[in-house]
């Protein structure tokens, strides 16, 4: 007579103890359903070049505002602000289509969200351009903002 104690082990061992893998699957399922997103636990931020650092970002239904300074050691002509990514679209300087940024002055950079029609978890990359010499040559920094 041949003997099949091995299976009937096996078989023992998980009715024993399959109901806690059961349980345990569904603690995991549940979790991972409701957990939040990791994004939305991150803070909003901003990352431009040293010459522009950003101080700060906010993003509303109506528009996206950055505050930025000047640590270029002297005063930035012309200077302007555009979307790159994802859309193309114009951003206002301090009210304006372009200005004339004085040495250590923070600014505002505000782009129209609806015209951009950002949600949340938002990612922009900004191109800003503009003249060490009034009337001398373009020089660019690009920017990225993290928002939600």
């Amino acid at each position: 007579m041949i003997k099949l104690t091995k299976g009937q082990a096996a078989l023992e061992f998980m009715l024993t103890y399959g109901w806690a893998l059961l349980v345990l699957g569904a603690l995991i399922a549940g979790l991972a359903y409701f957990m939040p997103h990791p994004k939305s636990l991150l803070p909003d931020k901003c990352v431009f070049g040293a010459i522009t650092p950003c101080l700060g970002v906010q993003l509303t239904d109506a528009e996206l505002i950055m505050v930025l300074r000047n640590s270029a050691g002297q005063t930035l002509y012309d200077f302007n602000a555009t979307t790159i990514m994802p859309k193309n679209v114009k951003c206002n300087v301090m009210g304006l289509s372009q200005a004339d940024i004085p040495v250590d002055q923070r600014f505002n950079i505000t782009c129209n969200n609806a015209i951009l029609g950002f949600k949340d978890d938002t990612r922009v990359r900004i191109l800003i351009t503009y003249k060490k010499i009034r009337g001398g040559l373009d020089q660019t920094e690009i920017g990225e903002v993290y928002a939600k």
